[in-house]
């Protein structure tokens, strides 16, 4: 279970400035919005940082399911292909010779001003790093172990 948690944080780590980016210009714009303290600045913080953590636990249930659902060796497999592809799209990413189109999610986030609901959208944000952690946890089997990884992947990407 160390080993999880460290996978799950490690990698929430390790692509926190990627998530950034894609979740700066989803939510400055509700801070910015209206005049806030600094009270309710933190209360939209806290909504929006529940609403991704709310995302990541549901896919991590979701995807654990069906990790355990579907026993077939080929499809395993093909996760197993998917992973690795997905780390190279990942890494083709974070060198910036790719670059991963976020016009589609400004169209449909600018249209949403609510923060929970926001942050559970940038949280299933169809991106490498989550697309290669959803085939990470498929092959785990396990919900709950799937659960975890995402909880700590959550807050290594929250550190940023």
């Amino acid at each position: 279970m160390i080993s999880l948690i460290f996978s799950g944080l490690l990698t929430g780590l390790s692509v926190g400035v990627y998530c950034l980016g894609i979740c700066l210009p989803v939510f400055v714009p509700i801070i910015l919005q209206t005049k806030q303290n600094i009270k309710s600045s933190f209360r939209i913080v806290l909504e929006f940082s529940a609403g991704r953590l709310f995302g990541y636990l549901f896919f991590g249930l979701l995807i654990g399911w069906l990790g355990i659902l579907i026993e077939s060796n080929l499809v395993h497999e093909l996760v197993n292909l998917a992973m690795f592809l997905t780390g190279l799209v990942l890494m083709v990413v974070s060198l910036g010779i790719l670059k991963w189109g976020i016009k589609a999610c400004k169209i449909v986030f600018s249209k949403i001003r609510v923060p929970i609901i926001l942050g559970f959208l940038t949280g299933i944000n169809v991106c490498p790093p989550f697309l290669a952690s959803l085939t990470y946890v498929f092959n785990l089997s396990s919900v709950t172990r799937s659960i975890f990884y995402f909880l700590f992947f959550f807050l290594g990407t929250s550190l940023y």
